[in-house]
């Protein structure tokens, strides 16, 4: 039976106070003066925690409140042992503050809110992080992937004839290509790019609430599970869309015409407006196919981040990414691969309405009017792609020969391709490239072995020298990559320490 308090006179704010029998005045339940209601209120004292917890138990029965008081005396010392934090956010509450903490440039950080917003929001946003679970975090794609289907939803999406598949009769024709009233444009069937990028959404913030201790383990979901179609699964894994070098030799010379106004390309009419956007499309291709960075770090590139230098008779330019715009949050430098690509820059600035050092190098044609805002310019180049003519494609070097669309990123994967074709170290292109030697084992992982071929079938003086060599080029590339892998390098030196034993 638990205890009647006597309420002091400086403590009139606690009003009919009852302690616990075991735990005593670290559990209390009591009334509040300044506060209307029979509910009662509970207040707990957690050892090595400052100061009290007190909120309302929601009920005008003293039994229950205690019941209720207890449990969470006992959640939270539970809590507080296993070093979690003592606060329990909803996943909604969580996200805030976590990306309002965020080192993300503010660009990043606008994506990721509006697809809290839209999608994830919806599916967890209410429920407290304690109460996740992997099937219930796993059931987001069953939720996402019918998401433009229901009723609800699809009664959101606006209709508007230009965004119809063209297939000759509208009443029947799909929208491909649609808006929701909220937003500029939706993929009511979401690719495998979107859904992978929306899983790195979910796993980095539970990751982060279980690091900062609102939760007990770690969840995480995997694009894997979000289909069991057999294409769709296939999609996106293992090669990446890119272009032969056949392919590339068609771009150049189209974006060339395309960027002179001449040939097929001629308009009439071609304001300076225009005749710069072009420009800037030519300037950004060949600036990524020649260093491979990735879309968004060129994107935030300004003039300051391009220095040309010469060394050893070689003159080249390098490309600062910053920290604060790489994926990664790390400064690198990018070594472009080749000099002619400063001539297309230096033609570029000149050219270019914003110049200066601190400008951006590729802008919104708005930007003329309203100051410097970043470009997209993914859509012209999906746009140009399809005007190119090649071996009687329908939609010209816009689809590989496999159907994979390409884009944008289709340039980085090209420079990966061609470098690691040309010789070039993997460790050396990862560090360029500002990615892990996995991921460049795991999609460029063909062409590795068709540069090594040749070394394997070339004749050496002995075998031993042959393997020698191979080893010591290995550990001298991790070094100037600056990325070792250890377990590599202490196999390599063993192999080698062993032909000199004997």
């Amino acid at each position: 039976m638990h205890r009647q308090l006597t309420v002091n006179s400086d403590m009139a704010y606690y009003n009919n106070q009852v302690k616990h029998d075991i735990y005593g005045s670290k559990v209390i339940i009591y009334k509040r003066s300044d506060v209307g209601g029979d509910n009662w209120w509970l207040r707990l004292k957690i050892d090595g925690v400052k100061g009290y917890i007190r909120r309302s138990c929601k009920t005008d029965n003293a039994a229950l409140a205690m019941r209720k008081a207890t449990e969470d005396y006992e959640n939270y010392k539970l809590r507080k042992q296993n070093n979690l934090s003592l606060e329990n956010y909803t996943v909604a509450q969580y996200f805030e503050r976590w990306i309002d903490g965020s080192t993300k440039t503010e660009t990043r950080r606008k994506w990721i809110s509006g697809v809290f917003e839209r999608y994830i929001d919806e599916y967890m946003g209410s429920k407290l992080l304690t109460e996740l679970t992997h099937e219930f975090v796993k059931g987001y794609w069953k939720f996402r992937l019918g998401y433009w289907h229901r009723d609800e939803n699809a009664q959101r999406i606006e209709f508007n004839e230009r965004r119809l598949a063209n297939d000759g009769n509208k009443t029947k024709a799909k929208r491909v290509h649609a808006k929701s009233l909220s937003s500029r444009n939706i993929a009511i069937n979401a690719s495998r790019n979107t859904l992978r990028a929306e899983g790195s959404i979910i796993n980095e913030m539970l990751k982060d609430a279980r690091d900062d201790g609102h939760m007990v383990r770690t969840l995480r979901i995997s694009i894997k599970d979000a289909s069991t179609n057999a294409d769709f699964v296939a999609e996106g894994e293992g090669r990446r869309a890119s272009f032969s070098n056949d392919e590339m030799r068609y771009i150049r010379t189209n974006l060339l015409s395309y960027k002179n106004n001449t040939g097929k390309y001629k308009a009439v009419k071609l304001n300076r407006i225009h005749r710069a956007q072009r420009h800037m499309l030519y300037a950004f291709v060949m600036l990524a196919g020649s260093c491979g960075a990735r879309v968004g770090e060129l994107k935030q590139l300004t003039w300051k981040d391009l220095t040309v230098r010469d060394t050893d008779d070689i003159r080249r330019l390098e490309v600062r990414v910053r920290a604060s715009t790489s994926k990664v949050r790390r400064e690198r430098y990018v070594v472009a691969h080749s000099d002619s690509i400063i001539g297309i820059m230096d033609e570029w600035r000149n050219e270019s309405d914003f110049n200066k050092d601190d400008d951006l190098i590729f802008y919104s044609a708005v930007s003329i009017a309203k100051g410097q805002q970043q470009v997209d310019l993914s859509l012209a180049f999906k746009k140009f792609l399809k005007t190119i003519e090649y071996g009687g494609r329908e939609d010209g070097l816009y689809k590989t020969d496999e159907g994979k669309a390409r884009t944008l990123y289709s340039l980085r994967h090209y420079y990966a391709t061609q470098r690691l074709d040309n010789g070039v170290s993997v460790y050396l292109v990862a560090t360029n490239m500002g990615t892990s030697v996995t991921q460049i084992h795991k999609h460029y992982g063909h062409n590795d072995t068709r540069r090594l071929a040749k070394e394997l079938m070339a004749q050496k003086n002995t075998k031993e020298e042959k393997d020698t060599e191979a080893v010591v080029k290995q550990l001298t590339d991790m070094v100037k990559s600056g990325s070792v892998d250890t377990t590599i390098a202490v196999a390599a030196l063993k192999q080698i320490s062993g032909r000199f034993e004997n």
